[in-house]
């Protein structure tokens, strides 16, 4: 069985990889945008990690509106200060941006799909002038399972997970 793990996750490394150099290439002075999930397996009622990460090569003269990634069967908190500064230095330049960490919990063993959503972002120019544009964050996909051991009990009143030890 872990032969087979270690297999599919080296495929899916090696789709990932093509996938990347794939990508077109993003204009030298354009915002950059990364989203990133924390690595599963996605458990039931266990937090997931979703980072967004823009850069400017300027500043930023309003903060971006970013998207909530709500939706039935997710419950998604902002942790306090989820929001922070961030700097990278891209081709000898430093930028500058923000970073922002969503906690995901799922709460059903099922393959969410959560659409596309775009970022309202108002950075500025190299003459100093501000520039609004519109980031958009590709879908995100993942599958939740339930904890080893455990069943989705359901009744007309709720859910509940039966855990045998």
């Amino acid at each position: 069985m872990t032969a087979l793990r270690r297999v599919l996750t080296l495929i899916c490394l090696l789709i990932g990889f093509q996938s990347t150099a794939q990508a077109p290439p993003i204009a030298a002075d354009q915002p950059r945008l990364s989203v990133t999930l924390s690595d599963g397996p996605y458990i039931v009622g266990q937090p997931i990690t979703l980072r967004v990460n823009i850069l400017v090569p300027t500043w930023m003269p309003k903060p971006p509106l970013y998207p909530s990634f709500e939706q039935p069967g997710l419950l998604v908190r902002l942790p306090q200060r989820s929001t922070h500064p961030i700097s990278e230095t891209v081709s000898g330049q430093t930028w500058s941006g923000t970073s922002r960490r969503y906690t995901i919990y799922p709460l059903e063993p099922v393959t969410y799909r959560i659409p596309g959503q775009d970022i309202r972002l108002t950075y500025a120019d190299k003459a100093a002038q501000p520039v609004q544009i519109d980031l958009t964050i590709d879908p995100i996909e993942f599958r939740s399972e339930l904890p080893e051991g455990c069943l989705l009990y359901t009744s007309d009143a709720a859910d509940d997970l039966l855990c045998v030890d």
